[in-house]
């Protein structure tokens, strides 16, 4: 199985390595010299420079090379850059590919969530493998292996329970929920709440 994360930060390399325990990852990053640096050296030096790269994970600057043949789509790019490389990379993504959203936040013309911002990109794109993996997660806890819980929402309850089995590892609980508006909905605001705080 080959799976696409696309983002390179520290949440979506994080990702990366956990989801490395269970299928081929292609890692895209925009900049080629992170990139080249990567395939070197084995590790991303600007984001999690303590965290080793897997074997199975393949750093990429080629959005349509990390994108086709994916069994799955992790969208690991901020809000604010979300529609534009989604739309980018549309051709490459086949209708039944489930996306799901790393993104906690909201895109700041629109007011849309990432979920129906990837509707919206995607007309045609089925809307039940459509989601968000969200929870109360700090990349360098995760890729540490210090235990964390987190969950997956998405409609189709067949397609939650396989991606839940594609991010699980022994420290890493997911858990899975069909309501995507209530999850990515909380992803978003618990960050404004935290700043209040």
């Amino acid at each position: 199985m080959k799976v696409a994360v696309i983002g390179a930060g520290s949440w979506g390399t994080a990702v990366a390595r956990l989801v490395a325990e269970h299928a081929d990852v292609a890692l895209w990053a925009r900049r080629p010299e992170l990139v080249e640096h990567m395939r070197a050296e084995r590790v991303n030096p600007d984001y999690l420079p303590d965290a080793p790269l897997a074997a199975r994970i393949h750093p990429t600057a080629d959005l349509e090379e990390a994108l086709t043949g994916s069994e799955a789509v992790v969208m690991a790019v901020p809000s604010h850059g979300y529609r534009d490389v989604l739309a980018e990379g549309a051709a490459a993504i086949g209708p039944g590919v489930p996306i799901i959203s790393l993104s906690k936040g909201i895109e700041r013309d629109t007011l849309l969530r990432m979920t129906e911002v990837t509707a919206d990109v995607l007309a045609g794109h089925d809307p039940s493998v459509i989601g968000v993996l969200t929870g109360p997660n700090l990349a360098k806890e995760v890729a540490a292996g210090q235990p964390a819980a987190t969950v997956v929402a998405l409609p189709s309850e067949l397609e939650a329970a396989r991606l839940q089995h594609l991010f699980m590892s022994p420290t890493f609980r997911v858990y899975t929920n069909p309501d995507v508006v209530g999850c990515e909905s909380a992803g978003a605001l618990k960050n404004v709440m935290a700043i209040a705080a």
